[in-house]
């Protein structure tokens, strides 16, 4: 869940709320692995036990308009993790910048997420998964003002590049093209370069009045299959 209320010239201020359930997992333990020696049969560990694991995360956010062309946001959250045998609790911090360069429709921004204490589970310290983004967006098809290619009034077409560097992975690339008609339509195609199963995505949005629906389509590769995404956002007046 989240939620956004803007105060004017003051800024705007937002509100986000996540909670991940695992389901349900069997329960095994390294003193339950044995063979029957009666009937052979080996068992993997399981207790005849369930564990239900989960995790939550919710945060407080501000952004301003400081001029025409720079803006920025911070947000704090606090995260919670529950493995059963362990838990831990920590705050965190996202932090980023947007610039209007002037050049067209040219918009340059920089995220840094996660950046926070390291988390102990037992004896041992864990870093967070920090995140650094930057990345440029603009129009290719769009009005004369703005548009790099060719004016239209009714057609856009936004093409967007972001250049992230997480913690635990070499530097990953993401690319993608939204296509839309008099804001009402949209229709979107994109790919990822150098992850371990994502590649191709893809997806549509539907804008009317306040009302907005995004379905997004994902190819996780070989273990994951597709997954799909529905969006749905009313704007309040």
């Amino acid at each position: 869940f989240s939620g956004a209320y803007t105060l004017g010239n003051l800024g705007t201020i937002g509100v986000q709320a996540q909670v991940l359930d695992y389901g349900e997992i069997l329960e095994t333990r390294a003193d339950q692995l044995f063979r029957d020696p009666t009937t052979g049969v080996f068992n993997l560990g399981f207790t005849g036990n369930t564990i239900s694991p989960s995790a939550m995360v919710f945060g407080l956010a501000y952004s301003r308009m400081l001029t025409t062309q720079f803006a920025f946001g911070v947000t704090a959250k606090y995260a919670y993790e529950d493995l059963i045998a362990e838990s831990a609790g920590t705050y965190m911090f996202d932090g980023g910048i947007l610039f209007k360069t002037g050049l067209r429709s040219l918009d340059v921004g920089m995220t840094l997420r996660n950046f926070g204490p390291e988390v102990t589970y037992i004896n041992d310290g864990y870093p967070l998964p920090q995140l650094f983004v930057i990345g440029f967006s603009g129009l290719l098809l769009g009005s004369e003002n703005d548009a790099f290619l060719m004016p239209t009034e009714e057609h856009k077409v936004m093409f967007a590049y972001d250049l992230s560097q997480t913690r635990d992975h070499s530097q990953q690339q993401h690319l993608g093209l939204e296509y839309s008609y008099r804001n009402l339509i949209s229709l979107r195609s994109g790919y990822k370069v150098n992850f371990d199963e994502e590649s191709w995505t893809a997806g549509f949005g539907i804008n009317v009045n306040r009302f907005k629906l995004d379905y997004s389509y994902n190819d996780f590769g070989e273990f994951l299959g597709n997954v799909q995404r529905f969006t749905f956002n009313f704007e309040l007046q």
